[in-house]
């Protein structure tokens, strides 16, 4: 779990701009007691995925591998309203360790979870 100063989307903004970003890589950040925070604007392109981020969102969840079930329940409400907004084929969801050699994230986005999501939405 992270410290409770760094469960919250001014923390990544914080460490973001010492990098150079103008804000928060990502367009949402989800608090481990699943609240989600809007962090870039969604009319910009994120900074999150090196090659992906014109047209991605960047969602990304507090801590490294030990996640909440308000977190899994807040990303699986998230992507809901993003895939119905936007127009989105579940098939396009992907994670950061889909396009870069990383661990990024430290869960398995589950083909279960993804296949629900296209079941309700395609």
């Amino acid at each position: 779990m992270p410290k409770p100063e760094q469960d919250d989307i001014s923390f990544i903004r914080h460490i973001h701009k010492q990098r150079g970003f103008e804000d928060a890589g990502y367009h949402f950040y989800v608090r481990t007691d699943g609240e989600v925070q809007a962090g870039r604007d969604i009319k910009f392109a994120g900074a999150h995925c090196k090659g992906k981020n014109k047209y991605s969102i960047g969602v990304v969840m507090a801590g490294n591998s030990a996640f909440t079930a308000n977190q899994f329940f807040a990303l699986y409400r998230l992507l809901e309203f993003l895939i119905q907004k936007y127009e989105i084929n579940p098939d396009k969801i992907t994670r950061h360790c889909d396009h870069h050699n990383t661990l990024c994230p430290g869960f398995q986005l589950s083909k279960a979870f993804l296949n629900d999501m296209k079941k309700k939405y395609t």
